[in-house]
Parts: C-alpha cells; sequence; structure tokens
C-alpha cells in the first residue's frame, strides 16, 4: 500500500473474486483507493481480463498524480511493470519479464521520483533489487533495468525532510472545497474572497480517461459555485481550476 504525497489517498491491493458464465470462480487482485477525507473508497483500474491481476501500487513521491504497479498475466505467465498517470488516464510500460525466466515484483519509487526500484527473483529461488531510470514523464523507462542489490528483496526508498509538491500539482483543498463528494447529480464549489478578483476563472472537469467533459465558466461574482454533472456516469474525475486540481468521485 501506498500513501499519495498529500497524505489523503491511500492505494492498496484488493483480493477479489468472480464467477465466468460456467459459474466457475476465480480469485484475483486488483487495485483500489481509499480517499481518508470522505471514507470513499473506489477502483483504480477497470475489472481485466480472465487470469490477470494488479497490484503493489506506489505512489510519485513527488507528485499525487503518478503511479505504478504490477501486472501478472497469468494466461502468458508474463509480469509487466506499468506507469499510470491519473489524471490523463495514460498508462505506459515500464519493464516485463517472462515469467518462465524471471519474476519481477514490489515496484518502488524513488524519492525523486526519477528511478524505480523493484524485486526480481529467479526459479531457483534467488533474489534481488533491480533499479532503471525514469523519464521527464515519470511512468516511462529512461534506459534499462540494471542491478543494484544481490540477494535480497522488497526494495524501499527512505529520504529525510520534506516531501516537495510543484504548484501545479498542489491541492486545491486549503482553498476550495467540493461537496458534496462523493456526488450524484451536481457539485459545489467553494471559492477563496482572493478569486473574486479574477474574472477569467474556467472551471473543467476530466474523467479517468484525461477526456475534458465539462467546461463550465464562472456564472457569477459569488464564491459558491454550482455544476450540474447529472449526465457523466459513475467514476473518479478531476476538477481543475487555473493551476490547480482535485479529485472527486460520483457514485449513484
Amino acid at each position: 500500500m501506498s500513501w499519495d504525497v498529500s497524505n489523503r489517498i491511500l492505494v492498496y491491493d484488493a483480493l477479489n473474486y468472480k464467477y465466468d458464465w460456467a459459474n466457475n470462480e476465480e480469485v484475483y487482485v486488483d487495485m483500489n483507493a481509499l480517499d481518508a477525507s470522505t471514507g470513499v473508497i473506489y477502483r483504480i483500474l477497470p475489472t481485466l481480463g480472465s487470469g490477470i491481476s494488479a497490484g503493489s501500487p506506489d505512489f510519485g513521491k513527488t507528485s499525487k498524480n503518478t503511479l505504478v504497479f504490477l501486472v501478472y498475466d497469468a494466461n502468458s505467465n508474463y509480469y509487466y511493470i506499468n506507469g499510470l498517470d491519473l489524471y490523463s488516464g495514460t498508462i505506459k510500460n515500464i519493464v516485463y519479464a517472462n515469467g518462465a525466466q524471471i519474476g519481477i515484483s514490489s515496484p518502488v519509487y524513488s524519492p525523486k521520483d526519477n528511478k524505480l526500484a523493484f524485486q526480481v527473483a529467479t526459479p531457483q529461488p534467488a533474489y534481488g533489487i533491480m533499479q532503471i531510470a525514469l523519464a521527464a514523464d515519470k511512468i516511462s523507462p529512461a534506459g534499462n533495468p540494471t542491478d543494484y542489490l544481490t540477494n535480497v528483496g522488497l526494495p524501499k526508498w527512505f529520504a529525510i525532510g520534506k516531501r516537495p509538491v510543484n504548484v501545479e500539482e498542489e491541492s486545491i483543498n486549503d482553498v476550495i472545497t467540493i461537496k458534496p463528494n462523493p456526488a450524484t447529480d451536481f457539485i459545489e464549489i467553494s471559492l477563496p474572497e482572493s478569486f473574486l478578483r479574477n474574472q477569467d476563472i474556467n472551471f473543467k472537469i476530466y474523467n479517468s480517461k484525461g477526456e475534458c467533459v465539462v467546461s463550465s465558466e464562472r456564472n457569477s461574482l459569488e464564491t459558491l459555485q454550482r455544476i450540474g454533472i447529472s449526465h457523466l456516469p459513475n467514476g473518479m474525475y478531476y476538477l481543475k481550476v487555473g493551476n490547480f486540481s482535485e479529485k472527486f468521485v460520483i457514485i449513484r
């Protein structure tokens, strides 16, 4: 499990089961997210195909919008470590392995999100830790994996100090509130007095795929703004106001 940089969202493995058309039970792992401020739990990914599990999530240490996770496909016996941009919905593969030769697991970001460490295991078994450099988007590779440590496993990065947050990625919790959350037919956005000086405030709502589904200008000089969302399906969304963004959930 892993907390995001704001210590508000917790992601973790969830053991699930489902039945196929022949009533055969299948157990699999996927990932849930808990919003500690509201108590809402939601899935990060849609249900994957038969024999596919996703887990071991780790949030970026400098951004609340990036996540790495492990996928195992029992049909092909392949492992994949993928990066996910929660804001745009973009998923990129960072490294993969043939399970018949080597297993990979437990991906973790470095303190600066410029590297990724992960565990490797051979059939003997023998364990080790490898690392790989990441590109500027923090979800794609910038080179090939290299050996880091041998005869050890379950990598963890540690750092001393305060976790940095870029201005563009700063949470709007301290200046703007969204209610209700979870929402059904509308959300009300409470703006601080300082926003009244800005005549060009625009509200944009994005779905988990990064598609802009609502674009609305401020309809009055009041600090409380209401936006209708009754036409949107259930799911996780992002409200973007200027340089600020925040998650909310629609549940009916």
